[in-house]
């Protein structure tokens, strides 16, 4: 199994995960008591229980996540119900890894630019052309853009990013389920 794998669950209405593709550390246990108990994905079950519906969505921003060695791990998850009753819940455990291929991806970005993520703790949510992986969850991107995109807007800015070098930066936020971060596009002024 690699730390990249993306992970489906089955968990059913008592917190206990039943299922798994991957069968890691946290198949067979429980939420409420197994090395899960204390990790988002315990966090994003009890959010799911609270009222669930059909067609519900509830998501995590990525934490470290200790039963996947402390990895950058976010969770997405959906009620599910047998004859009307809710049964459980079907969870998708996305590495952080993940989302960081493809932001990574700099085609037609000459040879500074770049496209990160940052979550609303200012720290980065993907790795970027000079940073590597290891500044998910580490790196602080704390920049004009990034608050600008984290309080809902969107634009460019000439700025001096997180790594202290003169880019001009597009951003803009993206939102999904409750979670929001910034999208932030940026490219060396000497190269523009």
């Amino acid at each position: 199994m690699c730390s990249s794998d993306l992970d489906v669950m089955l968990i059913d209405s008592d917190g206990n995960i039943v299922y798994s593709v991957l069968k890691a550390q946290d198949y067979a246990t429980g939420l409420t008591d197994g090395p899960a108990k204390d990790t988002e994905l315990a966090t994003v079950f009890a959010r799911l229980t609270e009222a669930p519906e059909p067609g519900q969505v509830v998501m995590s921003d990525f934490h470290g996540y200790a039963p996947r060695g402390g990895e950058p791990t976010a969770f997405i998850a959906t009620p599910l119900f047998v004859r009307g009753e809710f049964s459980g819940g079907l969870v998708i455990h996305i590495p952080a890894e993940m989302i960081d291929r493809l932001m990574r991806d700099t085609s037609g970005m000459g040879d500074t630019g770049e496209t990160i993520l940052v979550g609303a703790d200012m720290l980065l949510r993907s790795s970027s052309r000079v940073s590597g992986a290891d500044a998910i969850l580490q790196a602080e991107a704390n920049t004009d853009a990034a608050g600008k995109a984290l309080a809902g807007e969107e634009g460019t800015i000439q700025e001096t990013n997180y790594l202290g070098e003169p880019v001009y930066s597009v951003f803009k936020p993206l939102e999904f389920e409750g979670v929001r971060w910034a999208v932030l596009g940026e490219m060396s002024e000497a190269e523009i």
